[in-house]
């Protein structure tokens, strides 16, 4: 760029985008031109258009390359705090804007009042939002009364970053081959609770997410959930098809290794500050090894992790894998919650997928909907055989009849009536997390979470949303009852209350161990 006259028509032109709010554009304009070029003005206004982005690291690789002179000035620090605060590094979002401050407040002198107050208040306004923990959002208002006004907000706010489109009421972003849906669950004159659901025909299981949020009217706070979720789950997702990862790792299930990539979403913070360390890999470091060992060969597994506490000594942790919510790991997620400075109320929230390698990756031989048709076909032999002293140990031949996988046809046997079980006597007695399997050969046996099994939790899924629909004419309860008394937890609960009861004892949250025996030629996966 050989002149001023040049310069300022492209700040110009910067400047007419940044008002529009089209900071993508602002990036591909920049870009266009050579680095050598431009000057570390237009440089850092590729930065700040990163910021808007949230795409902070690389507004941190832009900010590190300028000159030592800009990278001494105020507002270099507030760009840089504001990429940290972006990515929950509070400390060094607020070690730079001290810095801001202490630079404005050493050219004091130098400079008109005017500027000095702009800065001086843009600048103590942002270290308010640093030490409350909170990422700077201005939720829309959404009117709840238009029917597609949720989706089309998301979609609006994610066009400035990824280019989407709305076809038949989901939000399709084409180049990730991914679609979003969202429907509400609750909203009230004062509070919004929004579930949102992420699909992909290149995953193995689609990804949901809820989102609470409470503002001055049902229309901010229905922003306020579209908001949580952009700025929460969607960054991890982005980061995955990015490929930005923050780890590797190297699993054994079943006898074979499997390798999968770790991507994050942004930590988000809500409430005031809790007093501990916020970085991306402090969950992660934390319960990594927990989460490898509860995951099998599946494609895409997503894990959320969220804690919060407040006031009277109230606090909460959960860790979910795949939605299913464990209570080893939200116990000790719970724990560290409990260590928070007192607060009246503080919270965290983080996404984490990990994807496996093709190369390991061995997809399943059904597909989910497949699945989802198997499952009500049997069940309705179950509803409709006749109960006789051989007609249990018929249904797992029927089973085969239906699927052709004797292994599948195991699991449809053996899994749904400790499903309907659990679910029915939950908080009385339930099963635990892991499962032992007997073979015949007894060199075979070995104990598993059901997490690594892929059939567990989605037949449970699939047979209670098959309830819910309705989809045995009326004889779902029946269904029910009958997959109950099948279950090896019936007998055992059967048992435990009749013992207890004679203690005059409450029978409460007793958790027991499920052994299952099986053929050699039953195939884990």
């Amino acid at each position: 760029m050989n002149n001023n006259e040049e310069y300022e028509k492209l700040n110009l032109e910067i400047d007419r985008l940044y008002n529009e709010g089209n900071h993508k554009d602002i990036i591909k304009l920049i870009l266009s031109y050579p680095r050598e070029e431009l000057n570390d003005d237009i440089i850092g206004q590729l930065a700040v258009a990163y910021n808007n982005t949230w795409e902070f690291d690389l507004a941190i690789e832009i900010l590190n390359s300028l000159s030592e002179e800009t990278r001494n000035h105020h507002t270099w620090f507030y760009k840089i705090s504001y990429a940290y605060l972006g990515k929950s590094d509070i400390t060094n979002a607020s070690q730079n804007i001290e810095k801001a401050l202490y630079i404005l407040e050493s050219n004091k002198e130098i400079i008109s009042d005017e500027e000095y107050n702009y800065f001086s208040n843009l600048y103590n306004d942002f270290k308010k939002e640093i030490n409350s923990g909170t990422f700077r959002y201005e939720a829309n208002s959404v009117d709840t009364s238009e029917a597609d006004a949720i989706i089309k907000d998301i979609s609006s706010i994610l066009a400035k970053d990824i280019d989407n489109e709305i076809v038949e009421g989901s939000i399709v972003i084409k180049k990730w081959n991914i679609f979003i849906n969202a429907y509400p669950d609750n909203i009230t004159d004062q509070s919004a609770v929004i579930n949102y659901y992420i699909s992909s025909p290149d995953w193995d299981r689609d990804i949901f997410e809820c989102c609470a949020s409470a503002g001055k009217d049902a229309n901010t706070s229905v922003g306020l959930s579209n908001g949580s979720f952009i700025f929460g789950i969607m960054t991890g997702i982005k980061a995955m098809y990015e490929n930005n990862a923050i780890d590797e790792a190297e699993t054994e299930f079943a006898g074979k290794k499997h390798k999968w990539k770790v991507y994050t979403s942004n930590l988000v913070n809500m409430g005031t500050d809790n007093g501990k360390p916020k970085n991306v890999n402090i969950y992660w470091d934390m319960f990594k090894d927990d989460i490898l060992k509860r995951i099998g060969n599946q494609k895409i597994c997503y894990i959320k992790i969220y804690g919060a506490k407040a006031a009277d000594d109230y606090s909460i942790g959960e860790l979910r894998i795949n939605d299913i919510n464990i209570p080893e790991l939200s116990n000790k997620m719970n724990e560290y919650v409990k260590t928070w400075n007192d607060t009246n109320f503080s919270a965290d929230k983080q996404f984490f997928f990990l994807v496996q390698d093709d190369e390991t990756y061995t997809p399943y031989p059904h597909s989910n909907e497949d699945i989802v048709n198997y499952i009500q076909q049997y069940s309705n032999i179950v509803l409709n055989t006749k109960e006789t002293e051989d007609s249990y140990e018929k249904l797992e031949d029927m089973a085969y009849n239906v699927v052709k996988d004797s292994s599948l046809a195991v699991d449809l046997f053996l899994f749904l009536p400790e499903i309907c079980a659990d679910n029915a006597f939950f908080e009385e007695l339930h099963s635990s997390e892991k499962i032992n399997l007997n073979f015949k050969s007894s060199n075979k046996n070995c104990i598993l979470y059901k997490t690594q099994l892929h059939t567990y939790y989605l037949i449970s899924n699939y047979i209670f949303e098959l309830f819910r629909e309705n989809a045995f004419n009326g004889r779902e309860n029946e269904l029910y009852a009958k997959f109950v008394n099948m279950s090896a937890l019936y007998s055992i609960y059967v048992q435990i209350k009749e013992d207890y009861e004679k203690k005059n004892k409450k029978l409460e949250n007793l958790e027991v161990n499920l052994s299952f025996n099986m053929d050699n030629n039953y195939i884990i996966r």
